[in-house]
């Protein structure tokens, strides 16, 4: 019920500024259905709507945050969630929606892009935090992390240095 009434405070706030395509009911339905499978897993599926939101190194307009953890602290694999946010990318990425893939790292206490894609020419310019984390730490990080981040966004504001 609070994801109803999160998304109708959000159909508001919009007023026919985004595009109609942009996340209509439809969408955002197939959305939660996708996501109920984590749910059924034990998972804690969390989803906000943003106009604007800084993700990873770049400011983002109309965006989709969904975040994945657990109930306790307990770390798990992304290769649990994997197969969620690829079908959500697969689903959205037809409509025009970039995504970023985030995991959390409790060292800095914030979330650390490791993937993105999508066709918003500044793609290409955004660059994953490899200073925070070398390439072959990233497999060992992605099995044993504490939450995990899927963003989609219509486009790119401009790139945060």
């Amino acid at each position: 019920m609070r994801y109803l009434k999160a998304y109708e405070s959000f159909k508001d706030r919009i007023s026919g500024e985004w595009n109609q395509s942009v996340l209509t009911d439809e969408v955002w339905n197939e959305i939660s259905d996708i996501l109920i499978e984590l749910e059924h897993e034990g998972f804690i599926v969390s989803r906000h709507l943003h106009d604007f939101k800084k993700v990873s190194n770049k400011l983002c307009e109309d965006v989709i945050e969904i975040i994945v953890n657990k109930h306790s602290t307990e770390d798990f694999n992304y290769e649990e969630v994997k197969d969620t946010f690829m079908r959500l990318v697969d689903y959205l990425e037809p409509f025009g929606w970039n995504y970023s893939i985030l995991y959390f790292e409790s060292k800095y206490k914030r979330f650390i892009e490791f993937e993105c894609g999508g066709k918003d020419p500044l793609i290409s310019q955004s660059f994953v935090d490899w200073d925070m984390v070398s390439k072959s730490r990233l497999e060992k990080i992605l099995k044993e992390c504490h939450a995990f981040k899927i963003c989609f966004y219509q486009g790119i504001d401009h790139l945060i240095n």
